[in-house]
């Protein structure tokens, strides 16, 4: 039934949110790329004030994340309902606790990031750097016979070259970049169902998001081998986090013996 499905992924959203809180520390990258995924709660952000009853965080919701670009890590993440400078300090304090030592760090081009950055390693001596694209409309050109159209449903057209602004450090330039950390939002899309578009799989609560990507983060670290880091190598063996690929028992013995029930008040999932 829906109720014992939900209540399921409730009971494993805690456990992994307590596993990797606890395993995904004292990380030592070497570069490490952010990035926010949109996704939207109970209706469109357009559409909620037309919604019966719709919940106090309804419309859009976005999901951060910060992945070491060398061993596919997903080191941080975090569900926010907005892009504002209090989500982007608390997405940033995340990483830097969970690092250590000195790395590269690129993000894109939202001027929340930059603040926040300063300000959470300021006693660090990290290179941070920003990509800056330029976006043309979704109005383009089709062929002569067809006129103009809308790009409904596609991303805008990078219309000039992307510009890289360094913030902090030495940063090589042949360095800076986002395209793993865009290939991650990929990744998330086609592993979580409620990031999918165009379906009626989207999120109703902000606390079932937070668990199913809980769940996601766990079993893309340390049960998923990664393509580019050879057969059989997890993102968390690859960091020295772990030294084999977990499986399904593994994770279902987690869930079942993480003891989240008697640690549910030490557990945030609330939405910032």
């Amino acid at each position: 039934s829906t109720h014992s499905i939900m209540s399921l992924l409730v009971k494993a959203g805690y456990a992994c949110t307590l596993f990797h809180d606890e395993m995904v520390r004292n990380v030592q990258p070497r570069y490490i790329q952010l990035d926010e995924i949109w996704a939207f709660l109970h209706a469109k952000e357009n559409q909620v004030p037309f919604c019966k009853n719709p919940p106090p965080e309804a419309g859009d919701i976005w999901t951060w994340t910060a992945i070491e670009t060398e061993t596919k890590l997903l080191i941080s993440w975090m569900v926010s309902c907005d892009r504002g400078p209090e989500s982007t300090l608390d997405f940033a304090s995340d990483l830097e606790s969970r690092t250590v030592g000195d790395f590269d760090l690129t993000s894109d081009q939202m001027t929340n990031y930059w603040p926040a950055i300063r300000t959470v390693f300021a006693d660090r001596s990290i290179n941070y750097a920003q990509v800056k694209k330029r976006y043309g409309a979704k109005w383009h050109e089709r062929t002569p016979h067809e006129g103009k159209g809308w790009r409904q449903y596609s991303p805008p057209r990078t219309i000039k070259e992307m510009s890289k602004i360094r913030r902090m450090g030495h940063f090589e330039e042949e360095d800076i970049g986002n395209a793993y950390v865009e290939r991650m939002n990929l990744t998330i899309r086609m592993l979580n169902r409620r990031f999918t578009r165009l379906t009626n799989a989207f999120s109703k609560k902000a606390e079932n998001h937070h668990h199913h990507m809980a769940l996601l983060s766990v079993c893309y670290n340390f049960c998923r081998p990664h393509m580019a880091l050879g057969d059989l190598v997890t993102p968390a063996m690859a960091s020295g986090l772990d030294n084999q690929v977990r499986g399904f028992d593994w994770l279902i013995e987690l869930i079942d013996n993480s003891g989240w029930e008697d640690m549910m008040d030490q557990i945030n999932v609330q939405v910032s």
